[in-house]
């Protein structure tokens, strides 16, 4: 399984990781749910293994161009 670390704009300095539904680039902008909204975030890094639980880590819903 790839994870994406997505940086999204919000006041938490921090890198939060989602499930890579298909094939991803570091650099990439894409779309993921954040609490009840969506956010575009930037694919920073893309890694084998997260510090969140599988059941807890939610996929990117969708890449833009």
């Amino acid at each position: 399984m790839v994870i994406a670390k997505v940086a999204l704009d919000c006041p938490v300095d921090t890198l939060f990781d989602y499930r890579a539904t298909e094939s991803l680039e570091i650099g990439q902008l894409v779309v993921v749910a954040f609490g009840k909204h969506r956010q575009v975030g930037l694919v920073f890094e893309l890694s084998n293994q997260s510090s969140v639980a599988e059941a807890r880590l939610r996929d990117v819903e969708r890449v833009l161009p």
